[in-house]
């Protein structure tokens, strides 16, 4: 489960799916609602540096055991929290690339794979965190070449490790497959808004959730159309 630039993602996708084909045996989407109180489960409320503390925190990842990931963006870190802990352990430090962590997602062989924005690139990191490799992207290099990301913000993975990655500098997303060398572009083009967030959808392998933060939307986005199947606006 990943949340982040597409709040409430898993919740639209039951919604949009029960008002959009009738077909499926879901929750209506009158009883998706967010608790009004909220209750801190990480972080103490103040910008900071030390464990219990974020600066910009831009993206989470929940597992299978409730462990929480966090994108500390601005502290150049990936925060792990145990449920019930009262601080963070640092699992990545990438404060020597200057890499800003945006998002985040694990693969089903427990691979951790980051965007960093400041960079062009998405690296993979071990599941024990001790080595890492770029998987996309060319260091520094922000260009619409398809051997290059731009401004990296969102992604995701696919059961096939297919990576997708939402470019907000391109106005795209692409896929790139594993051990590929160059990515497809499956949702863009110059008209297209400028891209945050990132989640394919759950029924469909054709199909992704992307946010924007220019037009204040979220958009059901099937692959290779030149406009969205849905949109999300306030």
């Amino acid at each position: 489960m990943l949340l982040g630039g597409i709040i409430l993602a898993v919740l639209l996708t039951l919604w949009l799916t029960s008002t959009s084909t009738g077909s499926a045996s879901i929750l209506s989407s009158i009883n998706l609602r967010w608790n009004q109180t909220g209750v801190i489960v990480a972080g103490d409320g103040a910008r900071g540096s030390v464990a219990n503390q974020f600066t910009d925190p831009a993206w989470i990842y929940i597992d299978a055991n409730d462990t929480l990931y966090v994108a500390d963006h601005h502290n150049y870190r990936i925060q792990k929290w145990v449920t019930g802990a009262t601080a963070g352990v640092t699992v990545v430090n990438v404060s020597s690339t200057g890499d800003h962590p945006e998002s985040i997602t694990f693969d089903k062989n427990g691979f951790l794979y980051i965007t960093g924005h400041s960079n062009e690139r998405v690296v993979r990191y071990s599941p024990d965190f001790t080595s890492n490799t770029n998987v996309a992207g060319i260091l520094g290099s922000g260009t619409s070449a398809l051997t290059n990301l731009k401004y990296p913000l969102g992604l995701d993975l696919d059961d096939e490790l297919n990576l997708y990655v939402a470019e907000r500098g391109n106005r795209r997303v692409t896929k790139l497959t594993p051990n590929a060398t160059s990515d497809i572009i499956v949702i863009g083009t110059s008209s297209t808004p400028e891209f945050y967030g990132l989640l394919l959808s759950l029924y469909s392998s054709t199909e992704a959730y992307v946010s924007s933060e220019d037009t204040d939307a979220v958009y059901l986005w099937a692959f290779n159309a030149t406009t969205p199947k849905v949109s999300l606006t306030q």
